[in-house]
């Protein structure tokens, strides 16, 4: 196995190696599934024996695939048959250990992003566009205080308004209080959802401890994010709005909340090099 890199996705460890190749028991957890349910299709075994012949591999052969029909498909000998053949291809490693020495079922990027559809759109996205920069350009681990750097800028950016109402509307409602317009403040509350289901979302706990230590009186915390941050916080303001249009009372919301987000804390992040 080469070097394995932990890749953060919304805040869990994805862990790939350094030509692209994922751990799909880890990636699985997140998602309260198993990587064995999916090899043990029928579908899957048909995708893996077209990919192999695609890349020119010969690990299973038509005639293999055929007698798989005369298996009952209920049985535990046709997924067992199942799950031999799917590693047969050469797309599929297992090694036996815990994640963190590398050990799990590893899948092949070319089947990386199926699998990954399998467990949700949105990581599957994230997986195709991580593997593209896993494969095309080499990694670079950086420190917290690179992080930083890369992060957050120096001297406040122009004040611009970055939580829209609909944010502030859809917190109003789940929270029943009143939203009347920026202009005209906000509850406590909001500050407290925006800093602890935005921010500690978005981005690393030291990177928005940062910012926010560098605001003047007047100032917000988002000015001083470069680009980059400020994507991933537009995009957590949208997921928030959306989840809490969709909740019952403030209670569901913050259930939802602890269920679909995990807080960062203190990492290192994997960066790709800037070609």
């Amino acid at each position: 196995m080469n070097n394995i890199i932990k890749l953060d996705y919304q805040h869990y460890q994805v862990s790939f190696n350094d030509d692209g190749w994922i751990n799909a028991t880890e990636a699985a957890k997140k998602f309260h599934r198993e990587v064995t349910q999916w090899l043990r299709t029928e579908e899957t075994l048909n995708y893996l024996f077209a990919l192999q012949n695609a890349l020119n591999l010969k690990g299973v052969s038509e005639t293999e695939i055929n007698e798989i029909n005369s298996l009952d498909s209920r049985s535990s000998a046709y997924k067992n048959k199942i799950l031999i053949l799917s590693k047969k291809t050469g797309l599929v490693r297992s090694k036996s250990g815990s994640p963190e020495s590398g050990g799990g079922t590893w899948l092949h990027p070319k089947l990386a992003v199926a699998f990954a559809r399998w467990l949700s759109i949105e990581f599957s996205i994230w997986c195709d566009i991580t593997i593209d920069h896993l494969v095309r350009s080499r990694t670079v681990i950086h420190t917290n205080e690179q992080v930083i750097k890369l992060l957050t800028l120096d001297e406040a950016d122009t004040w611009e308004k970055r939580f829209i109402d609909s944010f502030y509307r859809a917190l109003a409602r789940v929270t029943n209080t009143r939203y009347l317009g920026h202009r005209n403040g906000t509850p406590p509350i909001f500050g407290k959802i925006t800093k602890e289901w935005v921010y500690e979302v978005a981005l690393p706990d030291y990177v928005y401890q940062e910012a926010k230590l560098r605001c003047r009186k007047g100032e917000k915390v988002h000015q001083y994010l470069t680009p980059t941050a400020l994507k991933a916080v537009e995009a957590q303001i949208i997921s928030i709005t959306s989840l809490a249009n969709g909740c019952l009372d403030y209670q569901d919301f913050i259930s939802r909340c602890s269920q679909a987000y995990t807080k960062q804390g203190q990492i290192k992040l994997i960066l790709p090099k800037a070609s």
